[in-house]
């Protein structure tokens, strides 16, 4: 399996005939980062201190997660390599595209978990404002 590009979008036009910015490389973060920037303005304060208190539990816990992976990961290529200087290569990751998919499959969830803390900390920051504000 290969990984794919992901290049910037052309500038569109808009139906004024004005070009529009061009946006930016795809990734987990920009995705929520753009659905953030269209949705915050519509948001109540439940919904933004929703965002503030879960995302940070949730971002710890999938980032605990991905640690266990990956040390599991790491220990099983270890093996390999040990056991392949006596006996052959084994197992999985003994090619660059199994290596690569594996890297560029953790660096999407890294991006995730990225994007989610930013909104998480926006969010709070929207909170604070609105509330010095009030």
């Amino acid at each position: 399996m290969t990984h794919p590009t992901y290049h910037a979008a052309p500038a569109s036009i808009q139906s004024s005939g004005t070009p529009v910015a061009a946006l930016p490389v795809f990734s987990p973060r920009t995705l929520l980062q753009l659905l953030w920037e269209r949705a915050h303005l519509h948001m109540t304060p439940q919904e933004l201190q929703w965002l503030a208190d879960k995302v940070p539990e949730f971002s710890c816990y999938y980032a605990a997660q991905l640690e266990v992976v990956l040390q599991g990961v790491g220990c099983l290529v270890a093996a390999d390599g040990q056991h392949a200087a006596s006996h052959g290569a084994a197992g999985s990751f003994q090619h660059h595209a199994e290596v690569q998919d594996l890297l560029f499959a953790h660096a999407n969830q890294m991006s995730l978990l990225s994007g989610m803390a930013r909104i998480a900390g926006d969010a709070a920051a929207l909170l604070q404002h609105t509330t010095a504000t009030t």
